[in-house]
């Protein structure tokens, strides 16, 4: 789900100990107990559904909905944010590509449809995220997911953390 990484070694050897400090740090805070995962929705219920179950679309062709009136509360993450999620993600034809119960990602570095989608959720909510191919892997694909495939997704916003708030998480925690 993360696009290729165009930044400098230098900066991959820098963030890459802050993300793996911010996801201890996200977990044990947020205090997580997972609830089962539910169980999917048919192939033919989400084809029915306008724009694979998402009502909403945004001006560039990302669809979304709330799911199960989950809207969540509060501030809505931003390109500067760490999001702490649980997510699924399919195919149009049912296919499951991923799957997690805890991932950490940086808002800006996932596809542009996912980290649109992540930008409209607020803490605590729920999302069907339908991304188009342009908002996707486009003509390319990516392990799994055939070019020029729909992605759709359902998501659950955890918690989502600043650099700063991570940075003054870590300082705090390495002076005990």
């Amino acid at each position: 789900m993360t696009e290729p990484s165009n930044t400098s070694t230098t900066r991959a050897a820098r963030t890459g100990p802050i993300l793996a400090g911010m996801m201890v740090v996200l977990v044990a805070a947020a205090g997580i107990a997972f609830a089962a995962t539910r169980p999917a929705k048919t192939v033919a219920a989400v084809a029915a559904a306008p724009q694979g179950g998402c009502a909403n679309v945004t001006a560039s062709g990302l669809g979304w909905a709330v799911r199960d009136g989950k809207a969540g509360a509060g501030a809505m993450p931003s390109d500067t944010d760490i999001v702490l999620i649980r997510y699924r993600g399919t195919l149009t034809n049912g296919t499951e590509f991923d799957k997690s119960d805890q991932a950490v990602f940086p808002v800006a570095q996932v596809v542009p449809g996912f980290s649109e989608g992540l930008k409209l959720m607020k803490r605590g909510g729920a999302y069907k995220l339908c991304i188009p191919p342009a908002l996707g892997y486009g003509a390319s694909a990516a392990g799994p997911i055939p070019a020029n495939s729909t992605l759709l997704f359902d998501v659950d916003l955890v918690d989502f953390k600043s650099m700063a708030e991570i940075d003054a998480m870590q300082r705090g925690e390495a002076a005990k």
